[in-house]
């Protein structure tokens, strides 16, 4: 549907698995080589949550002590060696690591969006030079140290007179941990090595396994000793429910096999009913339905699931129950451009029009993890179509002339748009159009002549139809996105949290509240 997806590819389960399509043999955790084998050899358990930082130190130190008990790959290289031992001391000492912000499992990255530097590209940076670990980040920003030797003769050259073999670095680099919601998961999607007959207790629940299975009554609590939620299992089949802080019912549905499975319902804390639809084998699956908080289920989003993920097309409504918009997801995928290779992942948004008859298409989503968006905006009658790129300060007509705001009044600059682009602009392809701006460099544009008053007055009133409230978004959203501010507009709380990953808080926040309270289930880290 959209340009930008050139080949599709497999999804992975959580962002604690390796990236769709990973060669076979790499280990999910805090390397691709080991895992985490460092923290449990050292703390005697998995990573618990809340401990990404302790996670990522205990591979290091690790991985360090690992590697001084071995030798340069050739004598004369061993100086080498310990001055970048020594490197790797520094950046330990630090506790910094990159965050990954935008690609949807667990991943390297080689340098965040703050500028943070991984270990590998520390040590590269310290012994070769910044500008290096830069290209490194802008040509293989997601990839493994050893893909990238492959790829760049320069960083082969390096490893090379480094004293380490690229297996010992491969070893070195983590892996970062994606969105908030797709790092939970429950034990037995992650392995079994926790489950183990007998008495069971810890932050993710207390009962008793017999025979691998979870028996007679389990609970979950806060640290502080609250209920967050309690069952009753046979066999790893029962029923559980949920609990709010205050005591009221935040969710109920049954387990199978030690996982939620089958019909659940979430509520508001009012009581009134906040969400419906099934998990299947731990996994959210299938058609679910969120709801305001009205005493009659009133539904604010609608849609499915598919292997955990947000999939096909979700609609979304205002208070009164009436079609807001429409979402479609695409699978993501990998394509080549300069013989590089990028992930890409892509949504588009139709607004349906209101009094003002505006009609708003948006497409949008990511390229090797950079946000892009491109909104099409068009009059009823379809006099007049604009497209807005990124914002509303880079605004076209269907034609390739960039419009620029002069007074009262607007400026066309010819910018020498290709036939294809004028193609799908005048069709309203805004897919097509955005992948033909994105794989094409713009030329520049040459100053043109102002457009008529008419004219201008239906452009103006285009682009203000940008930042008007549609539906408001409700009380409990904003509860919901916690640290982030949530827009006053829903159809904007629906396009700005599907810009990398769907992360609607009013869906995805209310997963994470509930699986905090589920037994078995744990943050990736």
């Amino acid at each position: 549907m959209t340009a930008f997806l050139l080949a599709s590819i497999g999804t992975a389960r959580t962002s604690s698995a390796l990236p769709p399509n990973a060669p076979p043999g790499l280990r999910p955790g805090a390397n691709h080589h080991t895992g985490d084998d460092g923290f449990v050899a050292h703390l005697g358990r998995e990573p618990r949550p809340g401990e990404e930082k302790l996670r990522m130190h205990e591979h290091f130190v690790a991985v360090r002590a690992r590697l001084a008990a071995r030798k340069a790959t050739r004598p004369e290289l061993e100086a080498t060696r310990q001055k970048i031992l020594a490197y790797l001391d520094e950046y330990i000492a630090k506790g910094t690591t990159p965050d990954n912000t935008h690609l949807p499992w667990r991943t390297p990255v080689f340098i965040d969006d703050q500028h943070t530097i991984c270990a590998v590209g520390y040590l590269i940076e310290q012994s070769a030079g910044r500008p290096l670990a830069e290209k490194i980040a802008q040509e293989h920003r997601y990839d493994l140290i050893e893909d990238i030797a492959k790829d760049m003769p320069e960083v082969q050259a390096w490893v090379e007179s480094s004293g380490f073999t690229l297996d010992e670095l491969g070893q070195i680099q983590p892996g970062y941990p994606g969105p908030d919601v797709l790092l939970w998961h429950a034990w037995m999607l992650a392995g079994t090595s926790r489950i183990e007959n007998g008495a069971y207790e810890g932050e993710d629940g207390r009962g008793t396994f017999r025979r691998r299975k979870m028996e007679g009554t389990w609970v979950r609590q806060t640290e502080e000793g609250s209920l967050r939620g309690t069952g009753r299992f046979r066999h790893g089949n029962g029923t559980w429910t949920s609990y709010f802080a205050s005591g009221a019912k935040l969710a109920e549905g049954p387990y199978a096999d030690n996982v939620p499975d089958g019909a659940w319902r979430f509520y508001h804390e009012s009581g009134n009913l906040a969400a419906e639809g099934s998990f299947a084998g731990g996994e959210r699956s299938g058609r679910w339905r969120f709801y305001y908080d009205t005493h009659e289920p009133t539904p604010i989003a609608v849609g499915r699931f598919a292997r955990g993920y947000v999939a096909g097309t979700w609609r979304h409504y205002d208070v009164k129950g009436a079609l807001l918009a429409t979402s479609v997801v695409d699978t993501p995928a990998s394509f080549h451009k300069d013989n590089q290779l990028f992930w890409s992942i892509g949504y588009l948004v139709d607004i349906v029009p209101t009094a003002d008859h505006i009609k708003h298409h948006i497409h949008q989503g990511s390229i090797d993890g950079e946000p892009v968006r491109l909104d099409e905006l068009a009059t009823a009658d379809g006099q007049e179509r604009v497209y807005l790129r990124g914002s509303s300060d880079d605004v076209f007509d269907v034609d390739g002339h960039k419009l620029v705001q002069v007074n009262s009044g607007w400026r066309a600059d010819d910018c020498h748009w290709t036939k294809a682009r004028k193609r799908a602009a005048r069709a309203g392809d805004v897919s097509a159009l955005h992948g033909l701006i994105f794989h094409a460099t713009d030329e520049a544009c040459a100053a043109g002549a102002r457009v008529p008053r008419a004219r201008a007055a239906r452009i103006t009133a285009l682009v203000k139809s940008m930042n008007e409230v549609r539906a408001a978004s409700p009380s409990f959203l904003k509860k919901l996105a916690l640290e982030q501010e949530a827009p006053e507009d829903l159809t904007n709380v629906i396009a700005s949290n599907m810009s990398l990953d769907i992360e609607w808080p009013h869906v995805d926040r209310r997963f994470i509240q509930v699986y905090a309270t589920l037994p078995g289930y744990t943050h990736d880290y």
